[in-house]
């Protein structure tokens, strides 16, 4: 029983992980869509340009992990907006 509760927490963890990667992500790339509105540098462009390739990577590379938390619907809207 210890060990399943174990097994189920370190599952819990690696998964919490795997969202917070994504949100933050998410969060940073934003924060580089203002900055390029606010100042209209061509690195913020650059930069929320890369970071928005890396959440729809982090996506799909998760989306078994995704799929199992979130509707299909949910998934599809959130891979069309970062797209």
């Amino acid at each position: 029983m210890l060990l399943y509760d174990l097994l189920l927490l370190e599952k819990q963890l690696s998964e919490g992980k795997v969202i917070s990667d994504i949100k933050n992500t998410v969060l940073e790339m934003r924060l580089q869509e203002k900055n390029f509105f606010l100042y209209k540098t061509e690195y913020s462009l650059i930069k929320a340009q890369e970071l928005a390739k890396l959440a729809l990577k982090m996506l799909n590379k998760n989306e078994v992990l995704l799929s199992s938390l979130l509707s299909e619907k949910v998934l599809l809207q959130m891979q069309e907006s970062i797209k």
